[in-house]
């Protein structure tokens, strides 16, 4: 048996497969650089024995574990930190670590030459092919992170305190910021600076996206401006990559769930580049790239079909999950 582990930003979701997905488990973020250690290493047990206890099996049956971490390979002392946690968790058989990234890129482009864009919590970009790789963007909420949930969820509130001032055109985002809190904006502002954290920002990104989705155009504004913030790192990296051959360009995380507002920009802006468009995936499927990475060190063949085929059955275990967990985690009912 596999144990596959995506910890993200936002959460980190374990699966055990053994031909299939059988189990599943979710907890909260897994980069520590957020949340520190202590919090990412219970994190991450959580979601390891919430999907054993799923698949109904016990750490004698794994025979590998397969670690796609934020935050990993960013420095020496950042890997070595996640790796010793991950030692006090990992209690059978041999197991890798990696960025990410590495999972994300690998699901969306199964090993071919190309360029990723992923746009969770944060955003990075990361570009590959004829053994060089590049990194565009990455880094984090302060300096960084672009076209990302916590991007889009800050703008919004900006444009937002901007129209409530009469600095700004009107928007919808002031009412719907009033809404999701059951307070008056004022209000809502002070509550949201009194219980900051890089992800409860970002879980505000859907606020903005739907009000672009319903027409507003202050929201719909800052979609486009997310989705030429993501595009414009993709062009950067095409530039250092200077592909000799074909490539892929692919878009994976949470932002780009809200659809056509964030996908038709950004595709926009990188239909001239000469690549071929991939599937765009979701932030919670980024730990199926870990298990295609395994099967192909295995000698099995993970074209498209064998990744639909893993999607589908993430899908169906996922929706064995709490419903209360799925809302917090997943951002799904």
């Amino acid at each position: 048996m596999l144990l596959a582990v995506d910890g993200g930003a936002t959460k980190t979701l374990a699966v055990i497969y053994d031909g299939e997905i059988s189990g599943v488990g979710v907890a909260g973020s897994g980069n520590y650089n957020n949340v520190g250690i202590d919090v990412a290493r219970a994190n991450a047990e959580k979601a390891v024995t919430g999907a054993m206890k799923m698949a109904g099996c016990g750490w004698e049956s794994i025979e590998k574990g397969s670690y796609g971490f934020a935050g990993v390979e960013n420095s020496a002392a950042t890997t070595m930190s996640v790796e010793k946690f991950l030692r006090g968790i990992h209690r059978n058989g041999d197991f890798s670590l990696f960025n990410d990234g590495v999972a994300a890129y690998y699901l969306s482009t199964r090993g071919r030459p190309g360029i990723v864009a992923a746009a969770g919590t944060g955003s990075v970009i990361q570009a590959r092919g004829n053994g060089k790789a590049v990194r565009e963007g990455g880094w984090g909420w302060l300096a960084g992170d672009e076209g990302s949930a916590y991007y889009l969820a800050r703008r919004g509130l900006q444009e937002a305190t901007k129209s409530f001032d009469g600095r700004g055109e009107e928007t919808a985002l002031v009412d719907a910021f009033a809404r999701s809190s059951g307070m008056d904006f004022n209000a809502a502002i002070g509550h949201i600076y009194g219980n900051f954290s890089v992800t409860k920002i970002a879980a505000l990104a859907p606020i903005v996206t739907s009000c672009a989705s319903n027409g507003d155009a202050t929201a719909l504004s800052i979609c486009r401006e997310a989705g030429r913030e993501l595009a414009l790192a993709v062009k950067t990296a095409k530039r250092r990559m200077d592909f000799g051959e074909p490539f892929v360009i692919g878009g994976l995380g949470g932002v780009f769930r809200a659809g056509k507002v964030i996908t038709d920009t950004f595709f926009a802006e990188l239909v001239n580049e000469g690549g071929k468009f991939a599937r765009v995936y979701y932030g919670y499927q980024v730990v199926l790239g870990s298990v295609l990475l395994h099967l192909k060190n295995s000698g099995t063949e993970t074209d498209d079909r064998v990744a639909e085929k893993l999607a589908g059955q993430l899908d169906r275990v996922i929706g064995k999950l709490d419903r209360a967990e799925r809302r917090e985690f997943l951002f799904m009912d």
